[in-house]
């Protein structure tokens, strides 16, 4: 719970520091909101490794431990955002995406808290770690993406007045969100290489029935379209932004939906 209170309490208080009318103000909003975020990340951080003295194995184990790594992740990757370029606005984003993660995963059914079949081998955690580490990159990008659409609006409706000195320049959002988006697919595709090969060396597993398979390489084909768009002929703007709200979308029914609707199926050995 007071993970949770204090991710919450920090969202509040970086949405309330973005749309704040006193500048003066809202600086020491959001350095509050950063230190309430660093205070939920340390709890954070006890309870991962708690999880893991528990199980012995990694927190990402399961369907619950790896949304509740994932929601670490996106704030541990807000905080490096505010270190290295003060970038206070992501976090009206991030921090509700890590809130409702958490959220999601405390909700979870009990036999989304067990080990699946597959993922008890040792050589899964390779797979699993590099895969959600490109999910939280891909978190982040959708941040950038909306923060991108956010701005572009407000910008055409004369709207921002006290907002533009707290928003990033729309170039450098765009730019951001295209290198985190970059990351997360090369991380996602290595994670999907290395589960394919583990999966197929598993007598047992039949590779095309995991209801996983297809989603994901849907959310690899979304994140490869946009980024040979965007590097190769220069895509730019509110339709590329509009693909990294699409390519999350497909990752939250990746890594949740087919969970949700299919327990306990995937990686399972038949």
């Amino acid at each position: 719970m007071l993970v949770l209170t204090a991710y919450l309490g920090a969202a509040v208080l970086y949405v309330a520091s973005l749309v704040a009318r006193d500048s003066e103000r809202a600086r020491p909003t959001a350095r509050l909101a950063t230190a309430l975020a660093g205070v939920g990340v340390l709890a954070h951080t006890l309870g991962l490794f708690a999880l893991v003295a528990e199980t012995g194995r990694s927190p990402y184990s399961t369907v619950y431990g790896a949304l509740a790594f994932m929601a670490w992740l996106v704030v541990l990757m807000q905080l490096g955002m505010v270190g290295w370029a003060r970038l206070y606005a992501l976090g009206a984003i991030s921090l509700p995406v890590a809130f409702l993660m958490l959220l999601c995963a405390l909700a979870l059914p009990p036999e989304l808290r067990q080990l699946l079949p597959l993922l008890r081998q040792h050589t899964m955690a390779a797979h699993i770690s590099i895969a959600i580490l490109g999910y939280g990159a891909f978190a982040v990008a959708f941040g950038l993406a909306v923060l991108y659409l956010l701005e572009n609006r407000l910008r055409k409706a004369r709207k921002l007045r006290g907002l533009l000195e707290r928003l990033p320049p729309l170039r450098t959002t765009e730019e951001l969100a295209s290198r985190f988006a970059a990351f997360g697919h090369a991380m996602l595709s290595l994670g999907l290489i290395i589960g394919t090969v583990a999966g197929l060396r598993e007598a047992r597993f039949h590779f095309w029935s995991d209801p996983k398979v297809l989603p994901a390489l849907i959310t690899w084909g979304i994140y490869t379209a946009y980024l040979v768009l965007r590097w190769g002929i220069g895509w730019r703007g509110r339709t590329a932004s509009y693909l990294l709200v699409a390519g999350f979308v497909a990752v939250l029914v990746t890594f949740v939906g087919i969970n949700l609707l299919f327990p306990g199926m995937h990686g399972a050995v038949r």
